[in-house]
């Protein structure tokens, strides 16, 4: 038997395998993948970018979005030269615009539509004349829907309230991307170092390799993690095999929900008091 039919006859036995076996829930196709993996079927990049695309499904608008008391926005009333400076200082293209009572988003502005309003030497600037209407949505919407939004209105951001309309912060597709594809840093991105990030008075996201002394000193807790030195490893212990995306576990006071993972490690965590 030539070594190109020994090749054909083994992928033909793995598709059999895998059209055999039939997929019930969400963990199947995790196992499903992670078997792939193991038989070099995929690699570790295919692989982390599938299980990307799986946990999309599984989380919601509240749980990547920026919190309001994070946004960079701009006031209704702002001239040109302070929004120039805004945008120059930041770096980002996109900013939700406030009221002058501060207490609602009328719009967003695109950095692109400030820059083309001054080549035409307008003589004054009214941010109604650049802004663009604001997409809301509510915490709850699914990541999987928010991305076909976005892809079918050709938005790139997204105001995010809760159950009262009140703004809790916002969402860009870039945010839902990089749950799929990893971090996407471009030139003009600033290396953040911070390991646990504030989303509200009681939610959070932390990277898992964040120390447990760390974690115990911003949560003013006191875990034990044993044999473990960060979180990530505390939560493999309380999971006793790897978590997927969506997987939950309190712990004293504080819930754990796992936003990342591949079949090695958790990546990303969100606690919630």
């Amino acid at each position: 038997m030539s070594v190109k039919i020994k090749i054909q006859a083994k992928f033909l036995k793995i598709l059999k395998k895998i059209f055999d076996f039939r997929i019930k829930n969400t963990s199947d196709i995790y196992d499903l993948l992670t078997k792939a993996h193991q038989n070099n079927i995929i690699d570790d990049e295919s692989l982390n970018m599938l299980e990307g695309v799986l946990s999309v499904s599984t989380l919601q608008a509240r749980d990547l979005m920026i919190p309001r008391n994070k946004m960079i926005t701009v006031d209704e009333s702002c001239l040109f030269d302070e929004v120039l400076k805004i945008v120059i200082k930041s770096g980002h293209s996109r900013f939700p615009v406030l009221s002058k009572n501060k207490n609602e988003i009328i719009g967003i502005m695109l950095a692109k539509d400030l820059l083309n309003y001054k080549a035409n030497n307008a003589p004054s600037m009214q941010m109604s004349d650049t802004m663009r209407p604001a997409k809301i949505i509510p915490e709850s919407r699914p990541l999987n829907f928010l991305l076909k939004d976005f892809r079918t209105n050709r938005n790139h951001m997204a105001i995010v309230i809760d159950e009262y309309a009140t703004v809790t912060g916002l969402i860009t597709i870039e945010d839902v991307l990089e749950q799929i594809v990893g971090r996407i840093d471009d030139e003009y991105d600033i290396d953040n170092k911070n390991n646990i990030t504030s989303h509200s008075d009681n939610l959070w996201s932390v990277d898992a390799t964040t120390t447990i002394n760390e974690f115990n000193k911003y949560f003013l807790t006191n875990l034990d993690a044993g044999v473990y030195d960060t979180i990530g490893g505390l939560l493999l212990n309380e999971f006793k095999s790897i978590p997927k995306p969506g997987d939950k576990k309190k712990i004293g006071l504080l819930n754990f929900k796992i936003l990342k993972s591949d079949t090695r490690r958790i990546r990303i965590i969100q606690v919630q008091k």
